[in-house]
Protein backbone atom coordinates (compact mmCIF):
# COMPACT_ATOMS: atom_id res chain seq x y z
CA UNK A 1 0.00 0.00 0.00
CA UNK A 2 1.22 3.47 -0.83
CA UNK A 3 0.84 4.79 2.76
CA UNK A 4 3.57 2.47 4.00
CA UNK A 5 6.34 4.09 2.00
CA UNK A 6 9.13 5.55 4.08
CA UNK A 7 9.16 9.03 2.59
CA UNK A 8 7.86 11.78 4.87
CA UNK A 9 6.12 13.37 1.89
CA UNK A 10 4.09 10.24 1.29
CA UNK A 11 3.12 9.94 4.95
CA UNK A 12 1.96 13.56 4.97
CA UNK A 13 0.08 13.04 1.72
CA UNK A 14 -1.66 9.94 3.10
CA UNK A 15 -2.61 11.76 6.31
CA UNK A 16 -4.13 14.62 4.31
CA UNK A 17 -6.01 12.25 2.01
CA UNK A 18 -7.42 10.41 5.03
CA UNK A 19 -8.43 13.73 6.61
CA UNK A 20 -10.22 14.83 3.43
CA UNK A 21 -11.98 11.46 3.30
CA UNK A 22 -13.18 11.81 6.90
CA UNK A 23 -14.38 15.37 6.26
CA UNK A 24 -16.24 14.25 3.16
CA UNK A 25 -17.91 11.38 4.98
CA UNK A 26 -18.83 13.40 8.08
CA UNK A 27 -19.84 16.68 6.42
CA UNK A 28 -23.35 15.59 5.40
CA UNK A 29 -24.14 14.58 8.97
CA UNK A 30 -22.72 17.82 10.33
CA UNK A 31 -24.55 19.92 7.78
CA UNK A 32 -27.81 18.06 8.35
CA UNK A 33 -28.01 18.89 12.05
CA UNK A 34 -31.08 20.98 12.55
CA UNK A 35 -32.68 22.59 15.53
CA UNK A 36 -36.18 21.56 16.50
CA UNK A 37 -38.84 24.24 16.22
CA UNK A 38 -41.50 24.81 18.82
CA UNK A 39 -44.42 22.51 18.11
CA UNK A 40 -47.39 24.53 16.88
CA UNK A 41 -50.78 24.20 18.47
CA UNK A 42 -53.19 21.61 17.05
CA UNK A 43 -55.26 23.94 14.81
CA UNK A 44 -52.11 25.37 13.20
CA UNK A 45 -50.50 21.99 12.57
CA UNK A 46 -51.70 21.42 9.01
CA UNK A 47 -50.84 24.98 7.98
CA UNK A 48 -47.38 24.65 9.50
CA UNK A 49 -46.85 21.27 7.86
CA UNK A 50 -47.72 22.78 4.48
CA UNK A 51 -45.39 25.72 5.14
CA UNK A 52 -42.55 23.34 5.98
CA UNK A 53 -43.12 21.35 2.79
CA UNK A 54 -43.20 24.52 0.70
CA UNK A 55 -40.07 25.90 2.36
CA UNK A 56 -38.14 22.65 1.99
CA UNK A 57 -38.98 22.60 -1.71
CA UNK A 58 -37.98 26.26 -2.17
CA UNK A 59 -34.68 26.09 -0.25
CA UNK A 60 -31.90 25.55 -2.76
CA UNK A 61 -28.73 26.83 -1.16
CA UNK A 62 -26.14 28.93 -2.94
CA UNK A 63 -23.52 27.59 -5.35
CA UNK A 64 -21.25 30.41 -4.25
CA UNK A 65 -20.52 28.50 -1.05
CA UNK A 66 -19.16 25.60 -3.11
CA UNK A 67 -16.74 27.98 -4.84
CA UNK A 68 -15.85 29.66 -1.54
CA UNK A 69 -15.23 26.24 0.08
CA UNK A 70 -13.15 25.14 -2.91
CA UNK A 71 -10.97 28.25 -2.87
CA UNK A 72 -10.83 29.02 0.87
CA UNK A 73 -11.43 25.67 2.60
CA UNK A 74 -12.57 25.96 6.19
CA UNK A 75 -13.24 29.68 5.82
CA UNK A 76 -15.88 28.85 3.21
CA UNK A 77 -17.54 26.40 5.59
CA UNK A 78 -17.52 28.93 8.44
CA UNK A 79 -19.03 31.55 6.14
CA UNK A 80 -21.78 29.11 5.16
CA UNK A 81 -22.40 28.20 8.80
CA UNK A 82 -22.87 31.81 9.91
CA UNK A 83 -24.89 32.92 6.90
CA UNK A 84 -28.52 33.90 7.35
CA UNK A 85 -30.53 32.83 4.29
CA UNK A 86 -33.61 34.93 3.64
CA UNK A 87 -36.71 33.39 2.09
CA UNK A 88 -38.22 35.01 -1.00
CA UNK A 89 -40.88 37.56 -0.07
CA UNK A 90 -43.35 36.33 -2.69
CA UNK A 91 -43.52 32.93 -0.99
CA UNK A 92 -44.93 34.37 2.24
CA UNK A 93 -46.87 37.33 0.90
CA UNK A 94 -50.50 37.23 2.04
CA UNK A 95 -50.02 34.16 4.26
CA UNK A 96 -51.02 33.78 7.91
CA UNK A 97 -48.61 34.51 10.75
CA UNK A 98 -48.27 30.81 11.60
CA UNK A 99 -47.47 29.94 8.00
CA UNK A 100 -44.87 32.73 7.78
CA UNK A 101 -43.16 31.67 11.03
CA UNK A 102 -42.98 27.99 10.01
CA UNK A 103 -41.92 28.85 6.46
CA UNK A 104 -39.15 31.24 7.54
CA UNK A 105 -37.70 28.84 10.09
CA UNK A 106 -37.77 25.84 7.77
CA UNK A 107 -36.40 27.80 4.81
CA UNK A 108 -33.48 29.12 6.87
CA UNK A 109 -32.70 25.71 8.33
CA UNK A 110 -32.86 23.92 4.97
CA UNK A 111 -30.89 26.59 3.11
CA UNK A 112 -28.25 26.72 5.82
CA UNK A 113 -27.89 22.95 5.70
CA UNK A 114 -27.53 22.97 1.91
CA UNK A 115 -25.05 25.87 2.02
CA UNK A 116 -22.88 24.03 4.55
CA UNK A 117 -23.05 20.84 2.51
CA UNK A 118 -21.97 22.71 -0.63
CA UNK A 119 -19.11 24.43 1.22
CA UNK A 120 -17.90 21.10 2.63
CA UNK A 121 -18.04 19.50 -0.80
CA UNK A 122 -16.06 22.39 -2.28
CA UNK A 123 -13.57 22.19 0.57
CA UNK A 124 -13.07 18.45 0.09
CA UNK A 125 -12.67 18.74 -3.67
CA UNK A 126 -10.32 21.73 -3.32
CA UNK A 127 -8.19 19.90 -0.78
CA UNK A 128 -8.08 16.81 -2.99
CA UNK A 129 -7.01 18.88 -6.01
CA UNK A 130 -4.33 20.58 -3.90
CA UNK A 131 -3.04 17.22 -2.67
CA UNK A 132 -2.91 15.85 -6.21
CA UNK A 133 -1.01 18.93 -7.39
CA UNK A 134 1.44 18.73 -4.47
CA UNK A 135 1.95 15.01 -5.02
CA UNK A 136 2.51 15.49 -8.74
CA UNK A 137 5.06 18.26 -8.29
CA UNK A 138 7.00 16.63 -5.46
CA UNK A 139 8.12 13.47 -7.19
CA UNK A 140 11.26 12.02 -5.70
Amino acid sequence: MICFRTSAHWRLLCAIVMMVFVITVLSPSIAAQETQADTPTAPDLSECVQAKKDAAAAAKGSGGYFVFGFLCGVIGFVAAAISKPTPPAEAILGKSDEYVICYNETYRTESLSKNKRKACTGWAIGATVAIIIIAATSEE
